[in-house]
Order: structure tokens, then sequence, then C-alpha cells
């Protein structure tokens, strides 16, 4: 679902709003060992990128391998594109005391992108999918059934990517 924000009819600004990917992939999801982060029946989550943790112990196959056996499936799963937000050139580069206009005597933390390793961990636990703001149902089956058969055949995936390595 598309709503358009603000009363006026020339506002260009959008959310998207999604349902039935909510409820189908979200869930589907979860019941695989994806952690999509899914709210509780009181709130509407606003997409701008839908992004699932992915728990590498649980299965054994690194992040990159389970992207290209999704991709294999047909699937688009991507790392995250952005970096964490504070490795972003706004807080590494000091810009964001500027812009939020706090003046030259604000004291403000400065930020390595190195810093906060518990945070870079995390990211590296995430996927990108489509947000399909106005998807079919059978895409959608389409996504759980690609998710499904590479976890259920992680262990094989694992074996074919590790001969690859060998050869």
């Amino acid at each position: 679902e598309v709503r358009k924000l603000g009363g006026k009819p020339h506002d260009k600004v959008f959310r998207f709003t999604i349902p039935a990917y909510n409820r189908t992939v979200n869930e589907g999801l979860e019941e695989l060992g994806f952690n999509t982060f899914l709210p509780p029946a009181h709130i509407e989550r606003v997409y701008f990128e839908f992004i699932v943790r992915y728990d590498e112990a649980r299965l054994g196959l690194p992040i990159e391998w389970l992207i290209k056996a999704l991709a294999a499936e047909r699937c688009m799963a991507k790392i995250p594109r952005y970096p964490l937000l504070h490795q972003q050139p706004i807080f590494t580069e000091g810009h964001f005391a500027q812009i939020a206009r706090l003046g030259q005597k604000a004291e403000m933390p400065t930020y390595d992108p190195r810093d906060l390793p518990a945070t870079q961990a995390l990211g590296k636990e995430l996927i990108k999918l489509p947000a399909f703001p106005s998807a079919e149902r059978p895409i959608l089956d389409q996504y759980l059934a690609a998710f499904a058969k590479v976890v259920n055949g992680a262990r094989e995936i694992k074996d074919f990517f590790e001969r690859q390595g060998k050869e």
C-alpha cells in the first residue's frame, strides 16, 4: 500500500507499508530462523529497505555463500549498501554538528569508522531484500520457497563452496 504523507496534492513524499509482505514473508522467514525485526501487532512498520538478520552459526553457512545461493534461486539478496550510521561521513567528518546547528562551542564526540565493534559485528549479519511495495502473492511465495530451499540445503551448499575453494 502506498500512502501520501501530508495534506496537499502536490506533496511528493510517500511511504510504503506492506501488510502482505509483513505477514507472509516476515513470518515465513522467522520460521526459517531469520530475525525480521517483526513489529508488535499495534505498530505499523514503514519500509525503506527490508533488512533481515542472519545467524551464520545456526546454519554454518557464511553469509556470502547464503546470498550467492539465494541469487541462484533468483532472489535479490545483498549486503546492505549503506554503512552503519556512525561510519557515514556526516559523523566521521564531523558535519553533523554544523547541520544540527550546535555551534562552535559544542563538545561533540568524534567517530572513527572502527568504533562500536559490537554494532559492526551485528551489521555483518544483515541481509537486504526487496521491499516489494506492490508484490503479488506468487513473488512472495517464490522468495519463501527459495529461502526454505537454501536453509534446508545449507549443508550441501557449504560442501559445494568448500569444494570450489579447493579446486
